[in-house]
């Protein structure tokens, strides 16, 4: 078990990634609650498969 209690979320993971010869990395928007643990699951499936990861935060401001 690679995160306890999302079993289900990393298996659908798997299945969007494909075979690891591979792998294919779609666009994937993950959302939910802060502190839902949305972020621990990705770095804990692609650090399992040894896949480097980049993430951005981005905040946007307009100016009026």
């Amino acid at each position: 078990i690679l995160v306890p209690c999302r079993e289900s979320q990393v298996s659908m993971l798997l299945s969007i990634f494909g075979e690891r010869q591979q792998f294919t990395f779609p666009s994937i928007f993950i959302y939910g609650h802060t502190s839902s643990g949305k972020t621990y699951v990705m770095q804990t499936l692609l650090n399992t498969l040894e896949v480097r990861m980049f993430t951005m935060d981005i905040e946007f401001r307009i100016y009026l």
